[in-house]
C-alpha cells in the first residue's frame, strides 16, 4: 500500500482537521438561495449552472448530470441533500465550460452510496452516515464523513485540478486525516500505470480561507 502523503493519527493536525470538517459542513448547510431539485436527478439530460441546489429528501443520481460553469473557473456548485445520496450503476457527474471538481460540494444528511461504475466529482460531506464506493467507481474529489465509515474498494481516485485552493480551512492533509481519525476506513484504490499497481488511501488539496470568496 502506497500513501501519497503523511498519515496523522490523533495528533494536533488531525484534531484541527476534525474542526475544519465541521466548519465546512456548517458553511454548506447554511448556504442560502437554494433551487429545489426533484429526484431522481440528472436523467442524462439535466444541465445546471452555478448555484445552490437542494433535494428535500433522499436523492438519486440517474444516468448523468452536467454542471456548466459558463466559462467561469470560479463557479461554485453546492448540493444540499436532506437525506441519503445514491447513484445508479454507471451514472456520472460531467463538468463543462470550465467547471472544476474542486468547486463542487455535496452535503449529504445520511449515507452516500455510489453504485458500481459511477463517476463522482466534487467533495462529498456525509453527516451521520457512511460513504461507500464500489468496484469501477471513479472519484475526482474527496470523500469525508463526520460520523461514519468511508469504504472505498478498487476505485480510481484523482486529485481535483485547476483550483489551487478549493474550500475553506481544510488542512493540506484533510482527507488522509479524516478518513483515519474520524472514520472506520476501508479504503482501497487500485490504479494501473505501466503495469504498476498504485494503491492510495486519500487525496490532498490546498485550500482558501472561505468558500464564499468564490462566485456562485
Amino acid at each position: 500500500m502506497l500513501f501519497r502523503s503523511v498519515i496523522h493519527h490523533y495528533d494536533a493536525a488531525s484534531a484541527q482537521c476534525a474542526t475544519d470538517l465541521l466548519s465546512l459542513y456548517g458553511q454548506l448547510n447554511s448556504a442560502g438561495g437554494a433551487t429545489i431539485l426533484g429526484t431522481p436527478f440528472g436523467n442524462g439530460t439535466q444541465t445546471l449552472g452555478p448555484g445552490v441546489y437542494k433535494i428535500l429528501s433522499a436523492g438519486t443520481l440517474h444516468l448523468s448530470l452536467t454542471l456548466d460553469a459558463g466559462g467561469n473557473p470560479n463557479a461554485v456548485f453546492i448540493f444540499q441533500i436532506q437525506g441519503a445520496l445514491s447513484t445508479d450503476p454507471g451514472s456520472s457527474i460531467n463538468l463543462i465550460n470550465g467547471a472544476l471538481a474542486c468547486n463542487v460540494f455535496w452535503k449529504v444528511e445520511g449515507a452516500a452510496n455510489m453504485d458500481a461504475g459511477s463517476t463522482m466529482r466534487g467533495t462529498v460531506v456525509a453527516n451521520n452516515g457512511a460513504i461507500n464506493m464500489y468496484a469501477g467507481d471513479t472519484l475526482e474529489g474527496r470523500a469525508l464523513s463526520i460520523n461514519g465509515a468511508v469504504n472505498i474498494y478498487t476505485i480510481r481516485a484523482y486529485i481535483p485540478t485547476g483550483c489551487g485552493a478549493g474550500i475553506p480551512t481544510l488542512t493540506q492533509w484533510g482527507l488522509i486525516i479524516l478518513t483515519l481519525l474520524l472514520l472506520t476506513v476501508g479504503m482501497v484504490l487500485v490504479y494501473k500505470t505501466q503495469n504498476v499497481l498504485v494503491m492510495a488511501g486519500a487525496i490532498k488539496q490546498d485550500v482558501k480561507p472561505s468558500l464564499f470568496e468564490r462566485s456562485l
